[in-house]
């Protein structure tokens, strides 16, 4: 999650944003309160009030799985392909996710085409995202 989360920021840097990190936001949000150091993803997920009530999922066929992968994951890969960020966890857990799953996450996810920029160049998104195109 930690690593995940590093790449997510690195791509938010390659549209020229500086993104907080996971647990900074789980503070901001007040889901996680009071723990030393901005890297420790984990102890933030099992110390916050919010989560304690959550359980793992029971199967493959979860929403973090069925639903996490192909809609957040995937986006995350068509924008660090847009602005030339690495994403190697991304794309691992997209493949791994999909091997379990038997099906091609990525293609049934929210890629480029989904999203309206395919064969958009950054320019041309972020036209898309002031409102200009």
């Amino acid at each position: 999650i930690g690593v995940l989360d590093q790449e997510r920021r690195a791509v938010a840097a390659g549209f020229g944003h500086r993104l907080p990190s996971l647990v900074d936001e789980m503070r901001r949000v007040g889901t996680a309160t009071g723990l030393p150091g901005d890297d420790d993803v984990v102890a933030a997920i099992r110390g916050g009030r919010a989560n304690q009530s959550i359980m793992a999922p029971v199967s493959l066929h979860d929403r973090y799985y069925e639903e996490d992968l192909p809609f957040a994951v995937t986006p995350l890969t068509v924008f660090a392909d847009l602005v030339g960020v690495a994403v190697p966890m991304a794309r691992a857990l997209l493949t791994v996710g999909g091997g379990l799953l038997g099906r091609d996450l990525a293609a049934t996810g929210l890629g480029a085409p989904e999203l309206g920029i395919e064969g958009l160049d950054l320019e041309g998104v972020l036209q898309i995202v002031r409102g200009c195109a």
